[in-house]
């Protein structure tokens, strides 16, 4: 992997548009924010869609804030604005690593912005100190090729360290070397349906911190209209500085998933090691938002900063390591609303 300072930190593409001139276009830019010694979470979307009849273009901004009180109630924070592109409104592209918007910037040095909805605001300003640039696909490049991968998905940085600071009407959040990740996806529509999870905060059962990283992307693919593609798995694994990427047509094949919406298993070998992994995330702890399609339609996503996982670590068949963590990421995203799920946004 290649270790990088900034201003050379982050890579962050942009799609050029003309191929999608007569037919819809989505970009995500997404952030996922996580300061565990303090228990707080921030998770930013950036959501660029031309629909289909190309009368809509506009960035959907979504932030998703956690955090947890010394009484370990915990507090949430979810705000979405609509940026309509027009004269007053553009997406902005310099080089390759900055992206502007209303009052959202991204670039190598900074993460900042700013959102309002329904009275209440939510302020962020990071400084990036340090980067891993760790990039791969969360896909099967062969499917991709043929053609049966819409949209793209991949993970731009894998590790990045930021400080800064939240603002709401609650108050001011100091954040001090939180780790971040940044995932970027684009295509001429939204999967059909997707769970997406990530975390990179365990401890062993003598309770030290062991250096693991988990993320993964169960999805289906539209094909034409309602018509989908059969669900599709990949995933990133990083144990004790060794790499292992699941994201062929040949590991989705033999890697074993079982996915349900507040529930996932994976059961993944690679040479002499294999993982068992599996997440849990308590209904008290999911939070709806509604995100817009191309066409027109409308994407249910449940989502969670602190969900719990489980990985088991065997090593020639014997168990090597049992690792908890109760800071994982999740989201579930469907085309149904859910009945166990509130939707504020």
């Amino acid at each position: 992997m290649e270790y990088l300072n900034p201003p050379q930190a982050l890579e962050l593409p942009s799609v050029d548009v003309r191929p999608f001139q007569r037919r819809g276009l989505f970009q995500n830019w997404q952030i996922k924010i996580l300061d565990a010694e303090k228990r707080q979470g921030l998770l930013l979307r950036l959501n660029h869609l031309q629909s289909e009849n190309r009368f809509r273009k506009a960035v959907q901004v979504f932030a998703l804030a956690y955090s947890f009180g010394d009484d370990d109630k915990m507090q949430r924070t979810l705000l979405r604005e609509d940026l309509v592109l027009d004269r007053d409104h553009q997406l902005h592209f310099y080089g390759d690593d900055h992206i502007q918007v209303g009052n959202c910037l991204l670039s190598p040095q900074r993460i900042r912005g700013k959102i309002q909805h329904r009275g209440q605001f939510l302020k962020w300003d990071f400084e990036v100190a340090w980067s891993n640039r760790a990039h791969y696909n969360l896909y099967p490049q062969a499917l991709q090729q043929l053609g049966l991968v819409k949209p793209q998905t991949r993970t731009l940085n894998g590790n990045l360290i930021l400080n800064g600071e939240t603002i709401t009407s609650a108050g001011t959040r100091d954040w001090k070397s939180a780790q971040a990740t940044l995932g970027h996806t684009n295509g001429p529509f939204q999967f059909h349906s997707w769970s997406w999870a990530h975390c990179d905060h365990f401890f062993n059962q003598k309770g030290d911190k062991v250096s693991f990283t988990f993320e993964g992307l169960c999805f289906r693919s539209r094909l034409v209209g309602p018509v989908t593609l059969p669900e599709v798995s990949s995933f990133f694994i990083q144990y004790k500085d060794e790499v292992f990427l699941f994201n062929t047509v040949r590991s989705w094949l033999r890697v074993d998933t079982k996915q349900e919406a507040s529930s996932w298993e994976v059961i993944a070998d690679r040479g002499e090691y294999q993982f068992r992994i599996k997440l849990h995330t308590p209904s008290e702890r999911q939070i709806g938002s509604i995100q817009e399609d191309t066409d027109g339609s409308y994407i249910y996503c449940a989502s969670s900063l602190f969900s719990e996982m489980e990985i088991l670590i065997f090593r020639n068949g014997k168990l090597e390591e049992r690792l908890t963590s109760d800071a994982a990421s999740h989201e579930n995203a469907t085309r149904q609303k859910s009945p166990y799920v509130g939707y504020p946004v």
